[in-house]
């Protein structure tokens, strides 16, 4: 399963903790244009996850993400202002 997590901050680090629990085989893509937010989120991450947890890959830029990279499913975790933005 290829998941994409838009958003890093409060709700997208809490979602990240959740996605922990996932088979390893699993990989997740966290986008959110703050290095900060970014490395907030994986160190929650580090701290509920285990050995088996999927591995993780951050970025701060849409484009940094192949284009032939195809994702399972999306969890848009952004302020409600920009969210129909980044949906699109």
């Amino acid at each position: 399963m290829n998941i994409l997590l838009v958003g890093a901050g409060q709700i997208g680090s809490r979602h990240l903790q959740g996605l922990s629990m996932l088979n390893p085989d699993a990989s997740i893509t966290i986008l959110d244009p703050s290095q900060d937010s970014l490395k907030v989120a994986e160190q929650r991450y580090k701290d509920v996850g285990s050995n088996k947890s999927p591995q993780i890959n951050s970025v701060t830029n849409f484009k940094a993400i192949p284009a032939s990279t195809v994702f399972d499913t999306a969890i848009i975790a952004t302020d409600a202002k920009i969210r129909k933005l980044v949906t699109q």
